[in-house]
């Protein structure tokens, strides 16, 4: 979180956020992206703005 100047409570609502909407899963210890399309769709609007 430090690393990209936010708080550690940012990071995990927006990985929820991800997680309800299917985008990503916890398997154990990795973070697996489910949805690569819906996650560079996402990313291409915030870049957008």
């Amino acid at each position: 979180a430090s690393r990209v100047s936010t708080t550690r409570e940012t990071v995990a609502r927006v990985f929820g956020d991800l997680a309800q909407q299917g985008i990503i899963h916890r398997e154990g210890d990795a973070l697996r992206v489910g949805d690569l399309q819906k996650l560079e769709e996402m990313v291409l609007q915030f870049c957008s703005e």
